[in-house]
């Protein structure tokens, strides 16, 4: 549906472009909500003109458009425009853009903590998870999304309860056709690192 748009923040006091934002429905009017923190690199300016009374200048740079064509749009503008984080311009955008859900989003550590505590012991029920996961068949993840995620696994260990978890899960799972040549066309031409081999030498050696 082309119910997205791409909107932007104006400091009322010199009439610069502070922030480039993609939404739908009242997002781009719910700029208060992102005063508490820098989930989005505006929080301190947001906070600076709360103080002082003022708002920031609303405008809209088009609509109707769909997500992935409001994506690209954010991507372009931000470019285009420039990011102080950067060096290359006003924005105070903490990403490049293109990114699905809370563009730009990152919550500080109190944010982080307050929603892990809310989510703790909630279970999905099982119409829930198959809608969310038929959501996003066939939808590529961006390359922002995927160094995202590649980096919050980087270092991780898990605990030997989490392990045990896991392989429990797993147990008598099998990989459908479809899946398996996925996997394998994947994996097809792929070379692993020396660090890698050596890690999997180690595990086959310790199932022995």
């Amino acid at each position: 549906m082309k119910d997205y748009y791409v909107y932007t923040f104006h400091d009322p006091r010199d009439g610069k472009q502070r922030y480039i934002g993609k939404g739908k429905g009242r997002r781009k009017n719910r700029w208060w909500r992102d005063c508490d923190g820098e989930q989005y690199g505006v929080g301190s300016w947001l906070q600076e003109l709360r103080q002082l009374k003022l708002k920031p200048v609303v405008s809209l740079l088009a609509t109707g458009l769909t997500e992935p064509e409001a994506l690209a749009l954010e991507i372009e503008l931000i470019a285009k425009i420039g990011r102080q984080s950067e060096s290359t311009g006003p924005l105070l955008n903490l990403s490049a853009g293109g990114t699905s859900g809370f563009s730009g989003c990152c919550h500080c550590d109190l944010s982080r903590q307050k929603m892990s505590k809310a989510r703790k012991g909630v279970s999905h029920s099982k119409q829930w998870c198959e809608n969310i996961s038929k959501a996003k068949k066939g939808k590529p993840l961006s390359a922002l999304n995927r160094k995202g995620l590649v980096g919050a696994q980087t270092g991780r260990k898990h605990s030997d309860k989490t392990k045990a978890k896991m392989s429990k899960a797993h147990e008598g799972h099998k990989h459908s056709e479809e899946t398996k040549a996925r996997i394998s066309k994947a994996n097809t031409g792929r070379k692993h690192s020396v660090v890698s081999r050596q890690n999997m030498s180690k595990a086959h050696k310790s199932k022995k």
